[in-house]
């Protein structure tokens, strides 16, 4: 009984936590709607359902854009052209001929056996793709091109769609919300022929669980007994073993939240045992696991500990999510290679996320800095613009690494305002501990001239002082301090200090200049030209002029004055380095701060151990970020190679994420700490936050 029970435990646990992302990979930052013009609807809906036309179909020797939609296959083009006729009944473009659309993914399971369905993890469970139309009389149209169904609101889908019986997994409201988990409920088709129709009046969402374990039931994988652990429980169809009392009785708990214990709610899953959907699993051994964890309180507590303890060794999806998202797969394995092939795909790329077919002449250069790899190229500015949904696939140069860590600062400040759920959570803490190693890694081997490039213009100086601190007089001084200083001293983190030092000097003088003037005004010579002209001398020498009192020149003096001096600005490193606050340097990626409102700070190193309990978390937090003080923090471990420490307090949110990756064979332990002042309008109250967290794992 142990082992089907905790096999079934880990399979639903795994398809929740899988379904849950893929809707984050497919949905995260992709804009809810786009703006598509008519003559390009076709050639969307051609790539939304079908990809990337056949590449035998692509003419090597350059093709027009207005094309793109005649290289599908004869039979895709007449199934497109005639969902797009029927289209025209119903909607009608804007003034300017353009239509708004949008995209729903939802999942079902099926009630016959199907190899999809019973060989999850190793296959995904059904994945539907709608497309939904907001017309200019702002009526919502929802489109399943696959089973060839129009409908006229997204209840209309619901209570109609024409999914196989089973069971379906779908956004509350039509829309992906990152906010909510997904729900469930039967499909239309198991509602006509099961006799639970008359007791399920909504579906419910897939993580209401309260309290840890989650397990579906065994019409999802055939192995075991249907048993869920809940401290707040759902409902989840059947249609055996008295099957309307029990199901009435258990919605009855769902709808008035009423609290119950793992146990009893054990017991009632267990009288529930569903078997309408799915291969029914035999009454004896029903009767077994009933007997087992009902005879006494103390073999069930023992069995919901085992549980328990499944849930928090993990069992996250290791298989590929790249089938979610095709978006420029090809182009990257291809290193961004500028053929016709790439051209088309990041064309339809971008159409997909934006609405717009750019010129092959733009995806062409576009192509030529990402093959590059520079550290800044014009371009970039223009690959700013694209969601960042599309921007999170092609992002690869340091440049955009502050694109990637404000998408991960905004998700974490979301879930803070329970606009993101916990699983959401986790999922950009994955997202962003690749891009931290990735970040790392790529630094790491960048030249004086681009490691100086990628250090300013991070900076939130003025284009005119960003261009001296680049400059060549910054980069000989950088290079003269490399002939005194150790190889390895020459990383991100020196070049870092070495700005941030000639800038405080370059402030200094700013400073001394300013007293000067209104010193000089309060004795009554207010002729501020003729105090900066003799300003400028008294800081002018043979080797170096002040040309005038300006902040790019005032960096330009700053730079000189350390130049003359280079053992001294050196040993003042050293003593900056030595500092607790300062030891792991080397290992930073980010320091971010806005103001005293928010701070962020993320470490990427070798990791000393693969255990992430309280204990080791906590020695960490206190050794790196030795500033604070962790002795309210709230430890959760939610994976065994993720870990956090959470306090929230009247004034503010704290939470210090851990992480340990395999990469490339190498341990690899992220840190991020993140705080955020709390302001007393706040919504979050009572600690729902941690809550939540300990809810959901």
């Amino acid at each position: 009984m142990d082992e089907n029970f905790e096999e079934n435990l880990k399979r639903g646990r795994q398809l929740i936590e899988r379904l849950e992302e893929l809707q984050y990979l497919f949905f995260n930052c992709r804009p809810t709607w786009i703006t598509i013009h008519k003559s390009k609807l076709k050639l969307l809906m051609a790539y939304t359902y079908f990809g990337y036309p056949p590449h035998n179909k692509i003419n090597e020797n350059g093709y027009i854009e207005e094309n793109f939609f005649e290289l599908y296959e004869n039979k895709t083009k007449d199934k497109i052209i005639k969902l797009n006729k029927n289209l025209e009944k119903y909607i009608k473009p804007d003034y300017n001929d353009n239509f708004k659309v949008g995209v729903t993914m939802t999942h079902s399971i099926c009630k016959a056996e199907c190899d999809d369905c019973k060989n999850f993890p190793n296959k995904d469970i059904h994945k539907w793709i709608l497309l939904r139309f907001k017309s200019i009389e702002n009526k919502f149209y929802v489109i399943d091109f696959e089973n060839n169904q129009i409908y006229f609101s997204w209840e209309e889908y619901m209570e109609k769609n024409v999914l196989p019986e089973g069971y379906m997994f779908y956004p509350n409201s039509g829309f992906y919300d990152a906010s909510n988990t997904l729900y469930q409920t039967i499909t239309p088709a198991s509602k006509k022929t099961e006799k639970i129709v008359k007791t399920i009046d909504k579906g419910v969402s897939v993580s209401n669980w309260v309290g840890g374990a989650i397990l579906l039931s065994s019409f999802i994988f055939p192995i075991a007994a249907p048993i869920i652990l809940a401290a707040s429980t759902t409902l989840i169809v059947s249609n055996s073993f008295e099957i309307v009392r029990q199901t009435q009785k258990l919605h009855t708990m769902y709808k008035h939240d009423i609290e119950i214990s793992n146990i009893k709610a054990t017991q009632e899953w267990i009288n529930l045992a569903i078997s309408g959907i799915g291969v029914l699993v035999t009454p004896t051994f029903v009767y077994t696991s009933y007997k087992a964890l009902t005879t006494e309180t103390k073999t069930a507590q023992v069995v919901a500990n085992r549980a328990l303890k499944i849930i928090q060794k993990g069992s996250y999806i290791t298989q590929s999510t790249l089938d979610v998202c095709r978006i420029t797969l090809n182009i990257i394995n291809n290193n961004f290679e500028i053929t016709p092939i790439n051209v088309l795909c990041l064309s339809l790329d971008i159409l997909g996320i934006t609405g717009i077919l750019y010129p092959s002449s733009d995806i062409k250069n576009i192509l030529k800095a990402l093959s590059a790899g520079p550290v800044w190229a014009p371009i970039y500015k223009t690959l700013e613009q694209i969601p960042y949904y599309l921007g999170q696939k092609i992002f690869t140069a340091v440049y955009f690494f502050k694109n990637h860590f404000a998408v991960f600062v905004d998700q974490v400040t979301a879930f803070f305002a329970e606009k993101l759920t916990p699983t959401n959570l986790l999922f950009a803490w994955s997202t962003i501990r690749r891009i931290f190693n990735s970040y790392q890694k790529q630094t790491a081997e960048l030249n004086i001239d681009d490691l100086l490039w990628h250090a300013v213009n991070n900076t939130a100086e003025t284009e005119s002082v960003k261009y001296v601190l680049r400059g060549r007089r910054m980069v000989e001084m950088l290079e003269f301090l490399s002939k005194d200083a150790a190889k390895r001293l020459m990383n991100r983190a020196f070049i870092k200090y070495c700005v941030e030092r000639v800038l405080e000097i370059a402030n200094k003088l700013s400073k001394d200049r300013d007293d000067c003037v209104n010193e000089l005004a309060r004795r009554g010579e207010t002729r501020t030209e003729l105090v900066d002209e003799e300003f400028c001398k008294v800081y002018s020498w043979k080797s170096f002029k002040l040309e005038k009192c300006s902040m790019d020149q005032y960096v330009l003096w700053a730079i000189h004055e350390v130049s003359k001096n280079p053992v001294k600005f050196m040993d003042e490193y050293q003593q900056h380095a030595s500092h607790p606050v300062h030891m792991f340097d080397d290992e930073m990626v980010v320091n971010q701060t806005d103001g005293d409102n928010q701070s962020v700070k993320g470490y990427t190193f070798v990791a000393p151990c693969n255990v992430l309990d309280f204990d080791i978390c906590l020695q960490f937090a206190e050794k790196i970020n030795p500033e604070h003080r962790y002795n309210n923090h709230e430890f959760i471990q939610p994976k065994p190679n993720v870990s956090l420490m959470i306090n929230v307090s009247a004034f503010s949110f704290n939470i210090v994420f851990f992480g340990v990756d395999l990469i490339n064979g190498v341990p690899k332990m992220n840190i991020c700490f993140f705080q955020q002042k709390r302001d007393s309008f706040s919504s979050v109250g009572n600690h729902n936050i941690l809550k939540k967290l300990q809810a959901a794992h």
